[in-house]
């Protein structure tokens, strides 16, 4: 964390603006309605504490203002329950297929064993840990790694039956013209996948299956298009509460999956959404503190030129500009009071 910055756990706007609708509505009871509940957006922030830190329930800094570890986990199993990852989830992905940031001319499909206690749900003695017990993540990703589906199973599954499950997991994304995009056109896999059986199953669902065979020699060149898959389950395993499996319950080690999940698809829809605010915060900076003079700002700025003085300026040299002091990123940027200072009203 850079200095300046807020911590990882802290919700931003733009995230709690999408979160809040999906909560469930709990009316306080009239007769004897004990405690005031607390907000749920303190309460988010204590289960992203968790998530990013590994800390167990219990240990929950009240200092924090997040409420107990207890409340933080209630809230967690009731949100769960309700869809509200899985519909966060799948709204996140309909905004980045809107902005053309899905790449689906290939997927890739990947597993990772973690370390767990045996006798819970979802657990099994992994052959690749030295049989102790754990639970397996399985991700499914597009061509530019942001996860498109996770699932979780014990650690003694084969990887390849949970091909064509995560495959179905998939639902519909709207957000472009035409019909809704479900399946990649490509599908890129290990050794670990390399049966016959499921590389049918792969042509009869419209998929190119491009798994590499068992016994061939390594460098065909499969894993730098699979990095990306490598480099998302990295991202995941970032969030310390998923590297090993603390959970008695599978279901809540599935919300924390899907909450990295769907974190990871926030990253890369705020930068996307911020790349023109970046431009636009530069441009008026620039021209607050009269670098740029009599520079005309509409909608040019969409196509990459703005206009000075007749002649078109290339937003990229205008982006060397080095900006001292922090613009406010908003649609409605404020009117230049002074040198390098903004005060009310729409420039």
């Amino acid at each position: 964390m850079k200095k300046g910055e807020q911590p990882p756990w802290i919700v931003s706007d733009g995230l709690w603006e999408r979160i809040e609708p999906l909560l469930p509505k709990v009316e306080r009871r009239r007769r004897h309605p004990g405690r005031r509940r607390l907000d749920d957006r303190k309460v988010l922030c204590g289960i992203l504490f968790v998530l990013h830190t590994g800390i167990r329930w219990e240990f929950l800094p009240s200092e924090l203002g997040f409420g107990s570890g207890m409340t933080c986990w209630r809230r967690l199993r009731d949100w769960h329950e309700a869809g509200v990852w899985d519909a966060l989830h799948q709204a996140l992905l309909v905004e980045l297929h809107t902005a053309k940031q899905l790449d689906w001319s290939r997927a890739g499909k990947r597993q990772l064993a973690r370390q767990g206690f045996e006798g819970r749900p979802k657990t099994g003695r992994s052959p690749v840990d030295r049989g102790r017990a754990g639970s397996k993540h399985h991700v499914l990703t597009d061509g530019g790694g942001i996860p498109l589906a996770v699932s979780l199973t014990g650690g003694n599954r084969n990887d390849v039956t949970q091909l064509v499950p995560l495959l179905d997991k998939v639902r519909p994304v709207r957000g472009r013209v035409g019909r809704p995009r479900r399946r990649p056109e490509r599908l890129l896999a290990d050794r670990g996948y390399d049966h016959d059986k499921y590389r049918r199953l792969l042509w009869q669902r419209g998929i190119k299956p491009v798994i590499a065979r068992r016994g061939t020699p390594h460098g065909s060149g499969l894993g730098a298009q699979r990095y990306v898959v490598e480099r998302t389950i990295g991202l995941l395993h970032w969030f310390r509460r998923l590297r090993i499996r603390w959970e008695i319950r599978d279901d809540i080690h599935e919300a924390f999956l899907l909450l990295g999940a769907s974190l990871i698809c926030w990253r890369r829809l705020a930068r996307t959404l911020l790349g023109p605010l970046n431009v636009i915060g530069t441009l008026y900076c620039a021209r607050a503190r009269g670098w740029f003079r009599g520079i005309q700002i509409g909608k040019e700025w969409q196509s990459g030129h703005v206009q000075q003085g007749g002649v078109r300026v290339d937003l990229r040299v205008i982006l060397l500009v080095q900006v001292k002091r922090s613009v406010p990123l908003a649609a409605g940027l404020p009117a230049p009071a002074g040198r390098g200072s903004f005060a009310g009203g729409i420039w």
